[in-house]
């Protein structure tokens, strides 16, 4: 058994001073608080204990990117998080040539096997919507056929742990379900999907919404021809707000979302629906 001391602590029940945490088989055993330093404690009279982060979307660091072929380019941005507190991530694909694609989920899944700090490969793209785009070639983009899907599945194994794709592509509803029984987290994300391709999408197995604002539709007022007038629409962001199945990340950067806007979304839906 190991036991670690510190001055400060961030516990379940949340900060607290003059913490000792025993680790026995690689899990916590036990957490105390308001004690003195042992003999046997690793100290920290100056450090502050904290769970590790976990991040669902993380494409490299340092100018490594998680599509290099380098291995040591990978293990370079994987150090660099760990070093930064992240102790579990998603290693992160955007668009490319499904050929393209499947080699670096080939080196990936490599990857995944033999660094416990890779909890999975999440991949984004590249079945999403040129109008959302962002920052991926939507040259790159397709429909999620049958065949591309159970392509990506093969190369990746288990270790493909979460697929964004936008709703509204032909297809995707069919790819949702595979996916998800498969074991995979589906999300949407780059999306124009309406309402009710999310409410379908949701019915099949998709579960999640990647950067929640960012790259999706927020509840707008569209023109109807059949109606001959504009009606609200949710949008990808509504249905978060509506479909109690669904939850979401946010990049909280005060760049890709106004904290004004994170803030009412948190209050909407609670912490623990967003990531």
């Amino acid at each position: 058994m190991t036991s670690l001391w510190a001055s400060r602590a961030i516990t379940s029940a949340g900060p607290r001073r003059d913490v000792r945490v025993r680790i026995e088989g690689g899990l916590i055993a036990e957490v105390e608080t308001g004690v003195a330093a042992a003999a046997d404690d690793d100290r920290f009279p100056e450090g502050t204990l904290a769970p590790g982060l976990v991040d669902l979307q993380v494409n490299g660091a340092l100018g490594a990117a998680y599509s290099d072929a380098d291995p040591a380019a990978r293990r370079r941005a994987t150090d660099y998080h760990l070093r930064s507190g992240t102790t579990s991530l998603l290693a992160t694909l955007i668009s490319a040539p499904v050929p393209e694609l499947v080699e670096r989920i080939g080196r990936l899944a490599r990857d995944v096997r033999s660094q416990p700090e890779l909890a999975g490969i999440h991949l984004e793209g590249p079945f999403l919507c040129p109008e959302k785009a962002g920052a991926h070639d939507p040259a790159h983009f397709c429909d999620p056929a049958p065949e591309r899907v159970d392509r990506l599945l093969e190369a990746a194994g288990p270790a493909l742990a979460m697929l964004t794709l936008a709703p509204e592509r032909s297809g995707a509803p069919e790819a949702v379900e595979r996916l998800a029984g498969r074991g995979v987290v589906v999300a949407a994300g780059h999306s124009l999907a309406s309402y009710e391709r999310m409410r379908e999408a949701a019915g099949r197995g998709l579960s999640f919404v990647t950067h929640l604002g960012n790259a999706c539709e927020w509840p707008a007022r569209v023109y109807d021809p059949e109606l001959g007038y504009r009606r609200g629409e949710p949008g990808v962001v509504g249905a978060f707000l509506i479909d109690r199945r669904l939850r979401g990340s946010l990049i909280l950067d005060g760049r890709h979302l106004p904290p004004e806007l994170a803030r009412a979304l948190i209050a909407a839906r609670g912490r623990d629906a967003l990531a």
